[in-house]
């Protein structure tokens, strides 16, 4: 199962916007509650005192000036804070991850099938290493797919929408490919290709059962994905809620 962190160029303006956002707040906060040192408004006493002691008594009032420019800075500090935080949520609700390619070609001279090669990416992008029927380690594996689409499976725990803000995003894993037939007939009783990937399902949803106490306050919800398209080639992206293909390039 993977959980991308999505933390890069963008969170780290974000987080110094947030920083300098949260000083202007505590400065514009300090100020209107603490009051300034004036000497020309002291008594004679309190001069007394600023002699002795070498520090300006505070003065509390809340002159129209200051007090204005403080609400001031106060609205732009607050005015900041939200922005940043709506720029991280879209940023985090939207970042979706390239999870796969695919390469569908009909068989010629052979109906309702085709050949699909599939590349399995991390969550950078880079592919996933596969052990192939001989034994080898490769990047890419084809398979024989009976039906007038490919299909991809995939098991999907979708985070709380504040572990997206805060850049988690959903958790996924591809686990079957398989085929599909426009008609119903034939998708009940023509030939059938499925393909177990990454381990399959390996007990995904039993898992959750047990573990649904603790993990609740994280986890919007937990179940399996497909998407299903044609012969081309496909990027195939992880959204926040599943799976999706996008012609290659487009």
């Amino acid at each position: 199962m993977n959980f991308p962190i999505q933390f890069g160029f963008p969170q780290i303006v974000l987080l110094l916007l947030a920083v300098g956002g949260c000083a202007m707040f505590l400065y514009a906060a300090h100020s209107l509650i603490r009051g300034e040192k004036h000497y020309g408004r002291l008594t004679a006493e309190e001069k007394e005192i600023y002699y002795r002691h070498g520090r300006l008594p505070r003065h509390r009032r809340l002159r129209l000036k200051s007090g204005v420019s403080g609400v001031l800075v106060v609205a732009l500090a607050v005015s900041l804070l939200w922005l940043t935080f709506l720029a991280q949520a879209y940023l985090g609700l939207s970042g979706d991850i390239l999870a796969a390619r695919v390469v569908a070609t009909s068989l010629v001279g052979v109906d309702h099938a085709m050949s699909v090669t599939l590349t399995l990416l991390d969550e950078n992008g880079k592919p996933i290493p596969v052990t192939d029927p001989q034994g080898r380690s490769v990047t890419s594996m084809s398979y024989v797919v009976y039906g007038d689409e490919w299909m991809l499976q995939a098991t999907v725990i979708k985070v709380n929408p504040f572990l997206n803000v805060l850049g988690v995003h959903t958790g996924y894993k591809i686990t079957r490919l398989q085929g599909r037939y426009d008609d119903i007939d034939m998708e009940q009783n023509a030939r059938r290709s499925v393909y177990a990937l990454n381990g399959g399902d390996d007990g995904f949803f039993q898992r959750m059962k047990e573990w649904k106490g603790w993990i609740s306050p994280f986890v919007d919800a937990q179940y399996g994905n497909a998407t299903f398209t044609g012969p081309g080639t496909y990027d195939v992206f992880a959204s926040q809620t599943g799976l999706y293909p996008k012609p290659a390039g487009g």
